[in-house]
Protein backbone atom coordinates (compact mmCIF):
# COMPACT_ATOMS: atom_id res chain seq x y z
CA UNK A 1 0.00 0.00 0.00
CA UNK A 2 2.97 2.32 -0.66
CA UNK A 3 1.94 5.47 -2.56
CA UNK A 4 2.71 5.07 -6.25
CA UNK A 5 2.74 1.26 -6.16
CA UNK A 6 -0.42 0.21 -8.00
CA UNK A 7 -2.36 -2.99 -7.28
CA UNK A 8 -1.41 -4.21 -10.77
CA UNK A 9 2.24 -4.05 -9.73
CA UNK A 10 1.45 -6.05 -6.58
CA UNK A 11 -0.40 -8.62 -8.71
CA UNK A 12 2.55 -8.99 -11.09
CA UNK A 13 4.93 -9.49 -8.17
CA UNK A 14 2.67 -12.16 -6.68
CA UNK A 15 2.47 -13.97 -10.03
CA UNK A 16 6.22 -13.77 -10.54
CA UNK A 17 6.80 -15.28 -7.10
CA UNK A 18 4.57 -18.21 -7.95
CA UNK A 19 1.38 -17.28 -6.12
CA UNK A 20 -1.53 -19.01 -7.86
CA UNK A 21 -4.81 -20.89 -7.41
CA UNK A 22 -8.09 -19.75 -5.93
CA UNK A 23 -6.58 -18.76 -2.59
CA UNK A 24 -3.82 -16.79 -4.32
CA UNK A 25 -6.39 -14.74 -6.25
CA UNK A 26 -8.45 -14.34 -3.07
CA UNK A 27 -5.42 -12.85 -1.29
CA UNK A 28 -4.83 -10.58 -4.27
CA UNK A 29 -8.38 -9.26 -4.10
CA UNK A 30 -8.16 -8.80 -0.33
CA UNK A 31 -5.16 -6.56 -0.99
CA UNK A 32 -7.11 -4.89 -3.79
CA UNK A 33 -10.01 -4.08 -1.47
CA UNK A 34 -7.69 -2.69 1.21
CA UNK A 35 -5.72 -0.66 -1.33
CA UNK A 36 -8.82 1.08 -2.72
CA UNK A 37 -9.53 2.48 0.74
CA UNK A 38 -5.94 3.42 1.56
CA UNK A 39 -5.30 4.95 -1.87
CA UNK A 40 -8.14 7.36 -1.20
CA UNK A 41 -6.56 8.42 2.09
CA UNK A 42 -3.13 9.25 0.74
CA UNK A 43 -4.51 10.71 -2.49
CA UNK A 44 -6.55 13.15 -0.39
CA UNK A 45 -4.19 13.78 2.54
CA UNK A 46 -0.87 13.79 0.69
CA UNK A 47 -2.07 14.80 -2.81
CA UNK A 48 -0.45 11.70 -4.32
CA UNK A 49 -2.43 10.31 -7.27
CA UNK A 50 -2.43 6.67 -8.24
CA UNK A 51 -3.66 5.29 -11.53
CA UNK A 52 -7.12 4.76 -10.09
CA UNK A 53 -7.23 7.85 -7.87
CA UNK A 54 -5.68 10.19 -10.40
CA UNK A 55 -8.40 12.83 -10.31
CA UNK A 56 -9.11 12.62 -6.55
CA UNK A 57 -6.50 15.18 -5.40
CA UNK A 58 -7.83 17.81 -7.82
CA UNK A 59 -11.24 17.56 -6.19
CA UNK A 60 -10.21 16.95 -2.60
CA UNK A 61 -7.85 19.92 -2.54
CA UNK A 62 -10.86 22.25 -2.70
CA UNK A 63 -11.96 20.94 0.69
CA UNK A 64 -8.47 20.28 2.08
CA UNK A 65 -7.55 23.92 1.53
CA UNK A 66 -10.41 24.82 3.88
CA UNK A 67 -9.19 22.43 6.58
CA UNK A 68 -11.64 19.69 5.63
CA UNK A 69 -9.34 16.74 4.94
CA UNK A 70 -11.34 14.44 7.22
CA UNK A 71 -14.57 15.39 5.45
CA UNK A 72 -12.98 14.52 2.09
CA UNK A 73 -11.79 11.13 3.33
CA UNK A 74 -15.20 10.36 4.79
CA UNK A 75 -16.92 11.30 1.51
CA UNK A 76 -14.61 9.01 -0.45
CA UNK A 77 -14.99 6.07 1.94
CA UNK A 78 -18.78 6.35 2.20
CA UNK A 79 -19.00 6.62 -1.58
CA UNK A 80 -16.97 3.42 -1.82
CA UNK A 81 -19.30 1.61 0.57
CA UNK A 82 -22.27 2.58 -1.57
CA UNK A 83 -20.28 1.59 -4.65
CA UNK A 84 -19.65 -2.02 -3.62
CA UNK A 85 -23.24 -2.35 -2.37
CA UNK A 86 -24.78 -1.06 -5.60
CA UNK A 87 -22.37 -3.04 -7.79
CA UNK A 88 -23.36 -6.24 -5.99
CA UNK A 89 -27.06 -5.46 -6.35
CA UNK A 90 -26.71 -4.53 -10.04
CA UNK A 91 -24.82 -7.67 -11.00
CA UNK A 92 -27.83 -9.76 -12.18
CA UNK A 93 -29.05 -6.82 -14.28
CA UNK A 94 -25.58 -6.30 -15.74
CA UNK A 95 -25.56 -9.87 -17.09
CA UNK A 96 -28.74 -9.06 -19.05
CA UNK A 97 -28.17 -5.48 -20.22
CA UNK A 98 -24.44 -5.04 -20.85
CA UNK A 99 -23.93 -7.77 -23.49
CA UNK A 100 -26.74 -6.27 -25.58
CA UNK A 101 -25.15 -2.79 -25.34
CA UNK A 102 -21.61 -3.90 -26.13
CA UNK A 103 -21.72 -3.78 -29.93
CA UNK A 104 -23.42 -0.36 -29.99
CA UNK A 105 -20.83 1.09 -27.61
CA UNK A 106 -17.90 -0.25 -29.62
CA UNK A 107 -19.30 1.03 -32.94
CA UNK A 108 -20.06 4.52 -31.61
CA UNK A 109 -17.26 5.05 -29.12
CA UNK A 110 -15.68 7.97 -30.98
CA UNK A 111 -18.97 9.90 -30.88
CA UNK A 112 -19.48 9.03 -27.21
CA UNK A 113 -16.02 10.33 -26.28
CA UNK A 114 -16.48 13.38 -28.48
CA UNK A 115 -19.68 14.16 -26.59
CA UNK A 116 -17.88 13.70 -23.26
CA UNK A 117 -15.05 16.06 -24.22
CA UNK A 118 -17.53 18.63 -25.61
CA UNK A 119 -19.49 18.46 -22.37
CA UNK A 120 -16.36 19.15 -20.33
CA UNK A 121 -15.43 22.17 -22.43
CA UNK A 122 -18.88 23.69 -22.82
CA UNK A 123 -19.97 23.21 -19.21
CA UNK A 124 -17.51 25.95 -18.17
CA UNK A 125 -16.16 27.47 -21.37
CA UNK A 126 -13.66 29.91 -19.87
CA UNK A 127 -10.57 30.47 -21.97
CA UNK A 128 -8.23 29.16 -19.27
CA UNK A 129 -10.26 25.95 -18.95
CA UNK A 130 -10.11 25.34 -22.70
CA UNK A 131 -6.37 26.05 -22.77
CA UNK A 132 -5.79 23.63 -19.87
CA UNK A 133 -7.78 20.89 -21.63
CA UNK A 134 -6.01 21.35 -24.99
CA UNK A 135 -2.53 21.75 -23.50
CA UNK A 136 -2.92 18.64 -21.33
CA UNK A 137 -4.47 16.78 -24.27
CA UNK A 138 -1.57 17.49 -26.62
CA UNK A 139 0.88 16.50 -23.90
CA UNK A 140 -1.06 13.28 -23.33
CA UNK A 141 -0.87 12.44 -27.02
CA UNK A 142 2.90 12.76 -26.79
CA UNK A 143 3.48 10.69 -23.68
CA UNK A 144 1.19 7.82 -24.63
CA UNK A 145 3.22 7.45 -27.82
CA UNK A 146 6.32 7.15 -25.65
CA UNK A 147 5.10 4.45 -23.22
CA UNK A 148 3.17 3.94 -19.98
CA UNK A 149 3.88 7.15 -18.09
CA UNK A 150 0.50 7.82 -16.53
CA UNK A 151 1.82 7.93 -12.94
CA UNK A 152 4.55 10.52 -13.70
CA UNK A 153 2.00 12.56 -15.64
CA UNK A 154 -0.60 12.53 -12.84
CA UNK A 155 2.03 13.28 -10.19
CA UNK A 156 3.19 16.23 -12.27
CA UNK A 157 -0.33 17.52 -12.95
CA UNK A 158 -1.72 17.28 -9.44
CA UNK A 159 0.87 16.58 -6.73
CA UNK A 160 4.01 18.59 -7.39
CA UNK A 161 2.21 21.89 -8.13
CA UNK A 162 0.39 21.62 -4.80
CA UNK A 163 3.63 20.82 -2.98
CA UNK A 164 5.33 23.83 -4.57
CA UNK A 165 2.54 26.42 -4.33
CA UNK A 166 0.12 25.38 -1.58
CA UNK A 167 2.58 25.12 1.33
CA UNK A 168 0.26 26.14 4.17
CA UNK A 169 -0.36 23.41 6.75
CA UNK A 170 -3.94 22.16 6.64
CA UNK A 171 -6.03 22.65 9.75
CA UNK A 172 -8.03 19.81 11.25
CA UNK A 173 -11.78 20.26 11.33
CA UNK A 174 -13.78 19.72 14.45
CA UNK A 175 -15.27 16.27 15.05
CA UNK A 176 -18.82 17.34 14.09
CA UNK A 177 -17.58 19.03 10.90
CA UNK A 178 -15.98 15.79 9.79
CA UNK A 179 -19.16 13.73 10.09
CA UNK A 180 -20.98 14.60 6.89
CA UNK A 181 -23.82 12.61 5.41
CA UNK A 182 -24.05 11.74 1.72
CA UNK A 183 -26.85 11.18 -0.75
CA UNK A 184 -27.16 7.72 -2.30
CA UNK A 185 -28.10 8.96 -5.77
CA UNK A 186 -24.65 10.16 -6.89
CA UNK A 187 -22.78 6.93 -5.97
CA UNK A 188 -25.62 4.91 -7.51
CA UNK A 189 -25.27 6.73 -10.84
CA UNK A 190 -21.46 6.49 -10.66
CA UNK A 191 -21.60 2.74 -10.00
CA UNK A 192 -23.97 2.09 -12.91
CA UNK A 193 -21.89 4.30 -15.23
CA UNK A 194 -18.74 2.39 -14.27
CA UNK A 195 -20.33 -0.86 -15.44
CA UNK A 196 -21.17 0.74 -18.80
CA UNK A 197 -17.60 2.03 -19.16
CA UNK A 198 -16.38 -1.56 -19.25
CA UNK A 199 -17.96 -1.85 -22.69
CA UNK A 200 -15.24 0.39 -24.09
CA UNK A 201 -12.48 -1.79 -25.59
CA UNK A 202 -8.94 -0.92 -24.67
CA UNK A 203 -9.86 1.51 -21.89
CA UNK A 204 -8.09 0.78 -18.62
CA UNK A 205 -9.21 1.79 -15.14
CA UNK A 206 -7.42 5.19 -14.99
CA UNK A 207 -9.04 6.21 -18.27
CA UNK A 208 -12.46 5.08 -17.02
CA UNK A 209 -12.06 7.13 -13.85
CA UNK A 210 -11.04 10.28 -15.68
CA UNK A 211 -13.72 10.06 -18.37
CA UNK A 212 -16.40 9.32 -15.78
CA UNK A 213 -15.21 12.25 -13.69
CA UNK A 214 -16.38 14.60 -16.44
CA UNK A 215 -19.98 13.60 -15.71
CA UNK A 216 -19.65 14.86 -12.14
CA UNK A 217 -17.28 17.78 -12.69
CA UNK A 218 -19.83 20.50 -11.93
CA UNK A 219 -21.55 19.03 -8.88
CA UNK A 220 -20.75 19.81 -5.25
CA UNK A 221 -17.18 18.89 -4.35
CA UNK A 222 -18.18 16.40 -1.67
CA UNK A 223 -20.52 14.63 -4.09
CA UNK A 224 -17.73 14.57 -6.67
CA UNK A 225 -15.38 12.84 -4.23
CA UNK A 226 -18.20 10.47 -3.25
CA UNK A 227 -18.69 9.54 -6.90
CA UNK A 228 -14.99 8.79 -7.28
CA UNK A 229 -15.08 6.56 -4.21
CA UNK A 230 -18.01 4.65 -5.70
CA UNK A 231 -16.22 4.27 -9.05
CA UNK A 232 -13.02 2.96 -7.50
CA UNK A 233 -14.73 0.59 -5.07
CA UNK A 234 -17.20 -0.84 -7.60
CA UNK A 235 -14.21 -1.68 -9.79
CA UNK A 236 -13.27 -4.34 -7.23
CA UNK A 237 -16.36 -6.28 -8.32
CA UNK A 238 -16.53 -5.29 -11.97
CA UNK A 239 -12.87 -5.98 -12.71
CA UNK A 240 -13.25 -9.73 -12.34
CA UNK A 241 -16.97 -10.21 -13.05
CA UNK A 242 -16.72 -8.58 -16.49
CA UNK A 243 -14.81 -11.67 -17.58
CA UNK A 244 -18.13 -13.51 -17.36
CA UNK A 245 -20.49 -10.65 -18.32
CA UNK A 246 -18.81 -9.50 -21.55
CA UNK A 247 -16.20 -12.28 -21.81
CA UNK A 248 -13.24 -9.88 -21.84
CA UNK A 249 -10.57 -8.80 -19.38
CA UNK A 250 -10.53 -5.02 -19.01
CA UNK A 251 -8.10 -4.43 -16.12
CA UNK A 252 -4.57 -5.50 -15.37
CA UNK A 253 -5.45 -7.05 -12.03
CA UNK A 254 -8.16 -9.21 -13.66
CA UNK A 255 -5.79 -10.38 -16.41
CA UNK A 256 -3.19 -11.39 -13.84
CA UNK A 257 -5.87 -13.04 -11.69
CA UNK A 258 -6.86 -15.17 -14.69
CA UNK A 259 -3.22 -16.15 -15.20
CA UNK A 260 -3.00 -17.10 -11.54
CA UNK A 261 -6.20 -19.17 -11.62
CA UNK A 262 -8.40 -19.60 -14.69
CA UNK A 263 -11.88 -20.34 -13.44
CA UNK A 264 -15.57 -19.58 -13.95
CA UNK A 265 -18.35 -17.29 -12.76
CA UNK A 266 -18.97 -18.99 -9.41
CA UNK A 267 -15.41 -18.54 -8.19
CA UNK A 268 -15.23 -15.04 -9.71
CA UNK A 269 -18.30 -14.02 -7.71
CA UNK A 270 -16.79 -15.36 -4.50
CA UNK A 271 -13.50 -13.55 -5.17
CA UNK A 272 -15.34 -10.29 -5.96
CA UNK A 273 -17.28 -10.55 -2.70
CA UNK A 274 -14.07 -11.29 -0.78
CA UNK A 275 -12.46 -8.15 -2.23
CA UNK A 276 -15.56 -6.11 -1.44
CA UNK A 277 -15.61 -7.44 2.12
CA UNK A 278 -11.95 -6.46 2.52
CA UNK A 279 -12.80 -2.93 1.40
CA UNK A 280 -15.84 -2.77 3.69
CA UNK A 281 -13.87 -3.96 6.73
CA UNK A 282 -11.09 -1.48 6.01
CA UNK A 283 -13.68 1.28 5.60
CA UNK A 284 -15.31 0.22 8.89
CA UNK A 285 -11.91 0.51 10.60
CA UNK A 286 -11.18 3.90 9.01
CA UNK A 287 -14.44 5.77 9.57
CA UNK A 288 -14.27 6.14 13.39
CA UNK A 289 -10.56 7.00 13.19
CA UNK A 290 -10.56 9.65 10.47
CA UNK A 291 -9.57 12.46 12.82
CA UNK A 292 -6.65 10.42 14.18
CA UNK A 293 -5.53 9.65 10.62
CA UNK A 294 -5.64 13.32 9.67
CA UNK A 295 -3.65 14.26 12.80
CA UNK A 296 -1.08 11.58 11.96
CA UNK A 297 -0.71 12.86 8.37
CA UNK A 298 -0.76 16.57 9.25
CA UNK A 299 3.06 16.85 9.60
CA UNK A 300 3.36 15.90 5.92
CA UNK A 301 1.82 19.29 5.08
CA UNK A 302 4.76 21.14 6.63
CA UNK A 303 7.27 22.76 4.26
CA UNK A 304 10.15 20.35 4.96
CA UNK A 305 7.91 17.29 4.68
CA UNK A 306 6.52 18.56 1.38
CA UNK A 307 10.09 18.80 0.10
CA UNK A 308 10.83 15.24 1.28
CA UNK A 309 7.59 14.02 -0.28
CA UNK A 310 8.48 15.68 -3.58
CA UNK A 311 11.93 14.07 -3.48
CA UNK A 312 10.35 10.68 -2.72
CA UNK A 313 8.00 10.98 -5.69
CA UNK A 314 10.84 12.00 -7.99
CA UNK A 315 12.93 9.03 -6.85
CA UNK A 316 9.94 6.70 -7.21
CA UNK A 317 9.27 7.95 -10.75
CA UNK A 318 12.94 7.53 -11.65
CA UNK A 319 13.03 3.97 -10.31
CA UNK A 320 9.82 2.95 -12.08
CA UNK A 321 10.00 5.02 -15.28
CA UNK A 322 13.61 6.16 -15.66
CA UNK A 323 14.85 9.55 -16.73
CA UNK A 324 12.05 9.88 -19.28
CA UNK A 325 9.50 9.55 -16.50
CA UNK A 326 11.16 12.36 -14.53
CA UNK A 327 11.21 14.54 -17.65
CA UNK A 328 7.49 13.90 -18.27
CA UNK A 329 6.68 14.63 -14.63
CA UNK A 330 8.55 17.94 -14.91
CA UNK A 331 6.65 19.06 -18.02
CA UNK A 332 3.35 17.95 -16.46
CA UNK A 333 4.27 19.92 -13.33
CA UNK A 334 4.74 23.07 -15.42
CA UNK A 335 1.30 22.56 -16.98
CA UNK A 336 -0.18 21.95 -13.52
CA UNK A 337 1.38 25.15 -12.16
CA UNK A 338 0.01 27.17 -15.08
CA UNK A 339 -3.41 25.68 -14.39
CA UNK A 340 -3.23 26.69 -10.72
CA UNK A 341 -1.96 30.19 -11.42
CA UNK A 342 -4.63 30.90 -14.04
CA UNK A 343 -7.30 29.36 -11.77
CA UNK A 344 -8.38 26.99 -14.51
CA UNK A 345 -10.50 23.99 -13.60
CA UNK A 346 -7.97 21.29 -12.78
CA UNK A 347 -10.28 18.47 -13.82
CA UNK A 348 -9.79 19.75 -17.39
CA UNK A 349 -6.35 18.20 -17.23
CA UNK A 350 -8.22 14.96 -17.97
CA UNK A 351 -7.93 16.09 -21.59
CA UNK A 352 -4.60 14.24 -21.48
CA UNK A 353 -6.59 11.00 -21.44
CA UNK A 354 -9.65 11.93 -23.47
CA UNK A 355 -7.84 13.32 -26.54
CA UNK A 356 -5.70 10.20 -26.63
CA UNK A 357 -8.84 8.03 -26.48
CA UNK A 358 -10.42 10.07 -29.29
CA UNK A 359 -7.35 9.44 -31.40
CA UNK A 360 -7.53 5.72 -30.63
CA UNK A 361 -11.17 5.45 -31.76
CA UNK A 362 -10.99 7.80 -34.73
CA UNK A 363 -11.81 6.04 -38.00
Amino acid sequence: MIPGIHINTVAELMLNYGVSGFYGVAVLYILYGISVALEGIYAISLNIPDGATGIVPAAAQRLSGKGMVGRSIRSYILGGIYGVAFATALMPLAFVILPSMQQFAQENMFLILLFASSYILLSDAKIQNIVAFVLAGLFGLYIFESGDYIFPMLAGFFTLPMLMIKTKAVDIEKEKECKNGIEWKIPAIATAATAVMYLIPGVATPTQIIILASIFANIKTEDFITALGAINASNIIYSIMMVDIIHKNRTGVAIIAQNMFETGMHDHAIIALIGSAAFALTAYAILPRIKDIVIFLKPFNEQIMKFILGAYLTLLVYLTSGGMGVFIMGIACAIGIITLITKARRTNLMGSIILNSLKYYYR
